[in-house]
């Protein structure tokens, strides 16, 4: 009789490690996974299409033309445009563009002027840190007279 209460009190032990082990190894993975799941869920950078129909109403020194509004991913001080439409209606328009904040068409950034469609282009930001997670937004203003589209895409 003692020796099956022994037996039974041995096998309460194991199955009570057994339970302890199985917990730990439970935790373990769900912190794992809650981690991997963190990991995944960083910002990512927001690349942006932009089409904007420039004409003399955004000559240089009225009206700028803003818009476009994406999410800086990194803490990188540089934006990337790409012009891969620049299709002329009338005259000779250069087109200069920069980053500024969401909401002001304040320049942030260096302005780089197009009269074609060119690869990326590097904007260094000069007049603010540039953090993740803020919104910028691309602007445009026309040198010349005429009228033009241009479009193409940009990372803050």
């Amino acid at each position: 009789m003692e020796n099956k209460k022994r037996i039974i009190k041995d096998k309460m032990k194991e199955e009570l490690q057994m339970r302890r082990v199985t917990k730990k190894w439970k935790t373990m993975l769900t912190g794992i996974a809650i981690g991997v799941m963190a990991l995944s869920l960083n910002v990512s950078a927001q690349t942006r299409s932009y089409l904007f129909h420039m004409n003399e109403d955004y000559l240089h020194g009225t009206v700028a033309n803003c818009g476009y509004v994406a999410t800086k991913a990194d803490n990188e001080q540089k934006a990337y445009v790409t012009m891969t439409q620049f299709s002329v209606s009338s005259g000779s328009p250069k087109i200069s563009m920069w980053v500024g904040p969401n909401g002001s068409t304040g320049q942030l950034t260096t302005a780089w002027t197009w009269t074609s469609t060119a690869s990326t282009l590097t904007l260094d930001y000069y007049r603010v840190t540039a953090k993740a997670g803020n919104q910028y937004q691309l602007c445009a203003e026309q040198f010349g007279h005429g009228s033009v589209v241009v479009g193409g895409r940009w990372t803050p």
